[in-house]
């Protein structure tokens, strides 16, 4: 699905190779409750044809296994000890519903997309998020969204256009007029406190350390300038002090991270695996910890290609 995110990171990605057009609007949309209002129906047929189109040869099994998630999402009341039974829209939290929601909105959008071509320099969606570079009149663009918008009566955008700078993601978007491009830096919300864990708190020594990397590395990767990371990395660094954390402790950890290493945080190439493993995922039970043992007792020719993974390090442990 060419329109689709997988994270911010691949988005910056995308940013590098375009040139601006003159008088762009930089648009930004989002679905107002996608999940809920996603129609099951119209669903199943998008994964098909999705399928169908990437020749997966188990495209009829894979097709009943969805209608089976769909047909059969149960929930009770924490309130009282009734059950009910959601019949239209996918549940919130089931795993295959990002799935499901990519393909719906990539089958909804696909033929406005080709309708608007000419004046779309980007569309890029991250589920239910969207971004878009608009190269014509803002009156076609409003064009363009009522289309979006009236496509199906229960998928409804909220939008915000601008002509300078708007936020998508973690990231704050702006044109930079000298070079025609889109720069970026990183979005924070000004209603966010930034609690991290206190420095005196309990969490174990690498914990604290791998947070406070894993956010250099994400401001260093959203920050199309040093200047940006600098700033950012600044800012950082006072919040953390603020929660207590010592600057002796601090100080080799933000030596590490190098905005001239930011290629390496991006998000890897997709590949397609050649490997044919059979994975088996469970919650821990105690009942389950001999599963792969029974698997290939009675299996044996699957002995090569069975994988058992469990959710819970124990029952790793335990095998």
């Amino acid at each position: 699905m060419p329109t689709v995110l997988r994270d911010s990171g691949e988005l910056i990605q995308c940013l590098g190779g375009i040139k601006l057009p003159a008088d762009c609007l930089l648009v930004t949309a989002d679905v107002s409750s996608l999940y809920p209002n996603i129609d099951t129906k119209k669903a199943i047929i998008a994964l098909d044809l999705l399928l169908r189109e990437g020749k997966v040869a188990q495209t009829p099994l894979l097709v009943q296994f969805t209608r089976l998630v769909f047909d059969n999402n149960f929930l009770q009341s924490e309130f009282s000890r009734d059950i009910y039974h959601q019949t239209y829209g996918i549940a919130m939290g089931t795993p295959f519903a990002v799935t499901a929601a990519n393909a719906f909105m990539y089958y909804h959008e696909r033929d406005i997309i080709e309708l608007y071509a000419q004046h779309l320099t980007l569309y890029k969606r991250f589920i239910d998020d969207i971004f878009v570079i608009w190269d014509g009149t803002r009156e076609t663009l409003l064009e363009f969204l009522s289309a979006m918008n009236a496509k199906d009566e229960r998928i409804k955008l909220t939008y915000e256009i601008s002509d300078s700078k708007i936020p998508f993601l973690d990231l704050l978007l702006f044109k930079d007029s000298a070079s025609h491009t889109l720069q970026h830096s990183t979005f924070q919300k000004p209603l966010n406190k930034y609690l991290y864990i206190p420095f005196e708190s309990f969490h174990p020594t690498s914990n604290k350390k791998a947070f406070i990397k894993g956010e250099l590395m994400r401001y260093a990767r959203n920050s199309s300038s040093f200047s940006s990371f600098t700033e950012t990395r600044l800012l950082f660094w006072k919040r953390l002090r603020l929660r207590g954390y010592p600057a002796k402790f601090l100080l080799p950890i933000f030596r590490e991270i190098s905005y001239s290493n930011r290629c390496k945080w991006f998000s890897k190439s997709r590949k397609v695996s050649t490997q044919r493993r059979v994975v088996f995922k469970t919650t821990f039970n105690c009942s389950h910890v001999g599963i792969k043992r029974v698997i290939l007792k009675h299996l044996p020719q699957l002995s090569s290609i069975v994988s058992y993974k469990s959710t819970n390090t124990l029952a790793q442990l335990s095998k």
